[in-house]
């Protein structure tokens, strides 16, 4: 039976691996741990903001790297690129560079330039900045070749939303990587479109495409995916 225990083991293998390759090494190991989003349903991974753990005996603390258990269903590599996202996280902040905003969802250029210097491609939306990260080729053929056993991926939290099977050719589901938005989900046929203003973040949801405006900012707002 595949255990939370080996997962995670495989977690601090992975993170020590891509420590050394994009970080020189200067990274403090955090507690990687892999826990429920909660009512965050979206969220793939996560970095805290603050040294949330501490060691009794060495009487030193650490950041905190989670990652989704709704997400762990996902291929080797998408879970990677999650753990890689949250280790540019934890490398601003080991470095003092404000990387976020907007109670942390917001992706400033800080986090944008840090990423790519790890081997991310990294997309900008207008609510979350630049929070939407991805491998590159050259990235994607690291991960692929890491000293990691990935069959011990085989443990995932079960959720509300049907699993659907992979049906692309490399099994990589695309649009990976923001902790504060799982675009990489799969969706259904049928499922809801979401639109946002712009201005002021509000955001509706319809059945099917529509023109919608913000009626507080008389803003035409943007669907979203």
């Amino acid at each position: 039976m595949a255990t939370l225990k080996n997962v995670i083991t495989e977690l601090d293998k992975l993170f020590a691996v891509l420590n050394l390759r994009y970080f020189d090494n200067k990274l403090v190991k955090p507690v990687i741990v892999v826990q429920s989003n909660g009512k965050e349903t979206n969220v793939l991974g996560h970095c805290s903001t603050r040294r949330v753990w501490s060691d009794l005996t060495k009487m030193q603390e650490y950041y905190e790297i989670s990652i989704a258990a709704e997400y762990l269903y996902r291929p080797f590599v998408n879970i990677a690129e999650t753990l890689l996202h949250e280790m540019v996280h934890l490398s601003n902040l080991q470095n003092g560079i404000q990387d976020c905003s907007r109670g942390g969802f917001y992706h400033n250029k800080r986090f944008k330039t840090t990423a790519e210097e790890a081997g991310l491609i990294v997309e900008y939306s207008n609510k979350y900045g630049w929070a939407f990260t991805k491998p590159t080729d050259e990235t994607i053929k690291f991960f692929e070749s890491v000293s990691v056993d990935k069959d011990e991926f085989k443990l995932t939290r079960n959720s509300l939303m049907k699993l659907i099977p992979l049906d692309n050719d490399n099994g990589i589901i695309n649009g990976n990587g923001m902790d504060g938005n799982a675009s990489d989900r799969p969706k259904r046929k049928g499922s809801f479109r979401k639109y946002v203003c712009t201005i002021c973040g509000v955001s509706v949801r319809a059945t099917k495409d529509v023109n919608v405006k913000c009626g507080d900012c008389d803003m035409v707002m943007v669907k979203e995916g």
